[in-house]
């Protein structure tokens, strides 16, 4: 089975270093947005040897039956912690450099060394080790600088002659960083960076050229300078607001520990520090855990049937936040369209007014299909009047 990344052209490193060029065309009118289809392993009837993992490691036997890919790769999820009702939605295996693992000689000829991946997941480069370096083409290499988090530099990527003639087209361009998604272009004083159309790159194998960044040809005057930023996605509105902040969560965390610390050895062992319960807001297994909990115990009292919530419930057994599950449904949305071509209506090709996007434009787009569709008093009964209005 070949991969679609092959076979489009366009993705290869190989040919990375002569993209076409497209002219004026909006990238919606080209193969920029095509997207790799996902190879999804076939649940089969595996009569071989059945996969084991050790208890004190997580190393598989497996005797090379074909047939039993679906059982290692589900086998290995569960051992990795990751939920049964997640796996239900496929699972994948992927080599060390991102090729689709279909077969046993796929395996075999990957040296048994494979990715689990999971609906949608992207593959990432494996760090392997600090100053690990891969060489991938053209003397292009790509160095482990951290682990966690996960950092590498690259280099060889373009050559001088290459920057010279970026920076000679793209000097004229040159402008003020918006903010985030800034629809009005707000500017930072702290974000005076400035960005110039650039090839799309396709060292990172990413399922779509559109996946990729865009180049940014950076130019920092005397006084200047990069200050250190997170981008939290706060333009994102589609999450319900929340009547407590993040800044209440970290407070009461800090009052959560100093009340559990005051227990000494009455302390119980999951609350002690290293275990998932102890109270610390800057540890995503602290959230989980809470969010579990509460789970089970809403589940045990029937907070969720008593309410009518039973797809609340159904969704936190499943660990998928509402924010997720809408960007996984553009991705599924994306590929589903690029692999239909031509049977999918002209309206949500790539081209089209409805093709989905990750952009707050399409969300306009879904609220218009909302008040198209739907009355006033449907919509306030499915949103609440806080959200309507």
């Amino acid at each position: 089975m070949q991969s679609p990344r092959n076979s489009r052209g366009n993705l290869t490193l190989a040919n990375a270093t002569s993209a076409p060029n497209y002219g004026s065309l909006s990238k919606y009118e080209t193969d920029i947005v095509a997207m790799d289809d996902q190879f999804f392993l076939e649940p089969r009837e595996c009569t071989g040897t059945m996969p084991t993992v050790l208890s004190s490691s997580l190393h598989f036997f497996w005797d090379g039956d074909g047939d039993c890919l679906h059982v290692l790769a589900r086998t290995a999820g569960l051992a990795l912690g990751i939920p049964a009702l997640r796996l239900d939605n496929g699972v994948r295996l992927s080599s060390q450099y991102s090729l689709p693992l279909t077969t046993a000689s796929d395996v075999e000829a990957a040296n048994r060394i494979v990715h689990v991946l999971l609906d949608f997941d992207l593959w990432v480069w494996p760090g392997i080790a600090v100053n690990f370096t891969y060489t991938l083409h053209d003397n292009m290499t790509l160095t482990t600088q951290s682990l966690s988090p996960r950092v590498f530099s690259v280099t060889n990527f373009i050559n001088q002659g290459e920057a010279g003639e970026i920076i000679a087209h793209g000097r004229k361009l040159l402008r003020r960083s918006p903010t985030g998604e800034s629809v009005d272009g707000t500017v930072s004083d702290i974000r005076t960076s400035n960005s110039s159309t650039g090839r799309r790159v396709c060292v990172a194998r990413l399922p779509s050229a559109s996946y990729a960044e865009r180049l940014q040809l950076v130019r920092y005057r005397p006084g200047e300078f990069y200050r250190q930023h997170l981008d939290t996605m706060a333009s994102k509105n589609i999450e319900a607001p929340p009547v407590y902040q993040y800044a209440d969560f970290v407070k009461w965390a800090a009052v959560a520990a100093k009340n559990v610390a005051m227990l000494g050895n009455d302390l119980p062992q999951q609350f002690k520090p290293g275990q998932a319960l102890y109270p610390n807001a800057k540890n995503v297994k602290f959230a989980s855990a809470l969010v579990e909990l509460f789970w089970k115990d809403g589940v045990s009292k029937h907070f969720f049937a008593s309410r009518n919530e039973m797809e609340w419930e159904r969704w936190l057994a499943d660990k998928v936040a509402r924010l997720s599950h809408f960007l996984r449904w553009i991705r599924w949305a994306k590929e589903r369209i690029s692999v239909l071509g031509d049977q999918v209506p002209a309206s949500i090709r790539p081209n089209g007014k409805l093709y989905p996007k990750y952009d707050q434009y399409f969300q306009y787009e879904l609220i218009a299909l909302l008040f198209k569709h739907h009355s006033t008093s449907q919509l306030t009964d499915l949103l609440s009047k806080q959200w309507y209005y």
